[in-house]
């Protein structure tokens, strides 16, 4: 496995690692009233930057997600320049 598919691999786990905050995030809505197939929807793209929609742990997790985030595009967009 050369350096360029290392690059995928934690681009591809700081994807999965987004899914499973997001997932995590959505137990912490201000909105207790948000059904659960709403609150599974709602960790599509992007969900951790909405921040206000969640308590003070779920902004946390939504901190976390947006690190993962980050270090997912910048891994892909490098492996897809250097490939």
């Amino acid at each position: 496995m050369n350096k360029l598919w290392l690059l995928f691999a934690i681009g591809t786990l700081a994807a999965v690692v987004y899914w499973g905050l997001g997932l995590a995030a959505s137990s912490h809505f201000k909105d207790k009233a948000i059904s659960g197939s709403d609150r599974v929807l709602s960790t599509g793209m992007l969900w951790s930057l909405a921040s206000g929609r969640y308590e003070a742990h779920g902004k946390k997790l939504c901190t976390l997600g947006n690190f993962a985030l980050a270090i997912g595009i910048a891994s892909w967009v490098a492996w897809a320049v250097l490939n």
